[in-house]
């Protein structure tokens, strides 16, 4: 008399551990467990996944005891990579903002880059206390990030925008070093693309450091080396530009100051600086009207 009740209770069981085929599309690896448990993520916190498996209801299972998750990739992340790329950072943090808060910290690499792509935005848009929340949520969920090198450059950004140019130039200096010992080592003595977009944002900032600790020689260096060399990132070769003029143009050299301007608007004419740059242009006293001197 008690089989239906035992049956169901199996059946119970097995849609739960996911053997049982069903529509959910999340799937939760667990230690311990030979299937996955199915179903739809709703939420999550710094303890638990919640997550809804069919007729089950809702559920919740401890971080700790999960491996790894599959999640589909929806549309928005795609979108949001797109308009990374075109440095469309409020349409990017538009876009992850509701992803990263559903799925913070799941182990799988597209959250995890989903993350990464946020605190950048947030970087860029000067959103400092929102980059800064994100990167150390990535610090305690994804400690081996392999976007390690990457995130230095940009917490260095963070920090010097949180007016704390000492603990940026202490993130900037070893990734800086351990880079530039790549490239000696290296047959061909250059970097990877990435990694050639991660030294010229480097470069970018040290040399914002510099600026702020009244050193413009040595920040105009810093710039140069962003605008001559480590120029894969258009956005960091454009800032780098723009930097550069406000050097020249503080220390007395207009005319070198507007190349650089010309210089960013021909080569970077959409960059988010470049708005910037015309208005500069514009006020720019140049006493010798010469067409300027380019790096």
């Amino acid at each position: 008399m008690h089989r239906p009740h035992c049956l169901f209770l199996f059946f119970v069981f097995a849609l739960a551990a996911g053997t049982i085929p069903s529509a959910a599309q999340d799937k939760v690896y667990q230690t311990g467990a030979s299937e996955p448990a199915s179903g739809t993520i709703v939420k999550v916190d710094d303890v638990n996944i919640h997550i809804t498996l069919g007729q089950i209801g809702t559920t919740t299972i401890p971080r700790q005891r999960v491996e790894r998750v599959e999640v589909p990739i929806p549309p928005p992340f795609n979108q949001a990579l797109q308009a990374f790329e075109k440095n469309q950072f409020s349409e990017v943090a538009q876009a992850l903002e509701p992803l990263y808060t559903k799925y913070k910290g799941l182990p799988q690499d597209w959250l995890e880059e989903c993350a990464v792509r946020l605190g950048e935005s947030y970087a860029e848009l000067k959103e400092w206390g929102k980059a800064r929340e994100v990167f150390n949520a990535i610090h305690k969920f994804y400690p081996q990030s392999r976007f390690k090198d990457e995130m230095a450059g940009v917490e260095a950004q963070i920090m010097l925008g949180l007016k704390q140019p000492d603990q940026a130039r202490a993130l900037l200096e070893p990734l800086i070093k351990n880079l530039e010992e790549e490239i000696s080592k290296s047959k061909e003595g250059a970097l990877g693309e990435d990694d050639a977009k991660t030294l010229g944002r480097a470069y970018l900032v040290m040399g914002q450091c510099l600026l702020s600790s009244n050193q413009p020689k040595e920040a105009l260096e810093a710039f140069l080396r962003t605008i001559l060399i480590f120029h894969a990132d258009a956005n960091a070769a454009a800032n780098a530009l723009y930097q550069s003029a406000l050097v020249y143009e503080q220390t007395k050299n207009p005319a070198q100051a507007k190349g650089q301007l010309e210089v960013l608007l021909k080569e970077y004419p959409a960059a988010p600086v470049a708005s910037e740059a015309r208005k500069k242009l514009e006020t720019l006293k140049v006493s010798n009207p010469s067409e300027g001197t380019t790096p």
